[in-house]
């Protein structure tokens, strides 16, 4: 793709090598409502007839772009393969403008009363963003960052911090495993960590507040929760 709007970013979805050719000198067109999911394409795999999930999937694909104002589309070459795209609008800005809004109407003279060390574990730059905001609410507060649930678990042993916030879904070892770790050394057992994470269903929430976490925060999490949270936990430290 030579030419991407601004204010959005386009994902490609599959290499043209991998995947068959679709429709002859369509380029970076964008597939109209409903024609994933009818698969009516004349060729290629989503062709009428083609499985019934993957005409499902296909379907609810262009409908979760839709309702992030953005498109699904693809690039196709006969005989040679396809590209299939995402066009999203950016969203760091205006995710760290809603984050703004929501702290502006939480009245917290005692943040400055609030002290500690917390560790977010974190892969997504956007969620390390918001949370960085949250947190400079706190000037008593040290945040620390780990991308991988290795290097936060390097930093737990190291220095013990008061509080961790996990994510669950992380490149490497999930959240989960180490929680597990984390529970199972006298050491660092009684540290509290609280899940943050997209992994919303009722069962992920029952097995990680088994598993031992303090509480669990589904994305979008509500800040004011959080923070209430984060008073709790941290002022039993002073």
């Amino acid at each position: 793709m030579n030419t991407v709007p601004a204010g959005c970013c386009i994902t490609p979805l599959a290499h043209p090598r991998t995947s068959l050719g679709l429709v002859p000198k369509r380029q970076l067109a964008p597939v109209p409502r409903d024609y994933l999911a009818s698969g009516a394409w004349p060729e290629g795999p989503l062709k009428r007839g083609a499985p019934a999930e993957a005409r499902l999937l296909a379907g609810i694909a262009q409908r979760l772009a839709e309702a992030m104002e953005g498109r699904i589309g693809f690039e196709s070459k006969a005989g040679i393969g396809s590209r299939f795209w995402v066009e999203l609008p950016a969203a760091i800005e205006s995710t760290r403008h809603a984050a703004t809004e929501i702290l502006t109407v939480i009245d917290a003279p005692d943040n400055s009363q609030v002290q500690g060390r917390v560790l977010y574990v974190e892969d997504s730059p956007i969620n390390v963003s918001v949370m960085e905001h949250i947190f400079s609410q706190f000037p008593g507060v040290e945040l620390l960052i780990a991308q991988t649930a290795e290097a936060g678990l390097d930093i737990i042993r190291a220095n013990p911090p008061d509080l961790v916030l996990m994510d669950i879904n992380l490149p490497g070892m999930s959240g989960l495993e180490a929680l597990r770790l984390i529970k199972s050394d006298p050491h660092t057992a009684a540290i509290a960590v609280i899940a943050v994470s997209a992994a919303a269903l009722p069962q992920d929430v029952k097995d990680g507040l088994e598993a031992g976490f303090s509480a669990y925060f589904t994305k979008p999490f509500d800040v004011q929760e959080l923070i209430a949270m984060v008073r709790k936990i941290l002022g039993t430290k002073l």
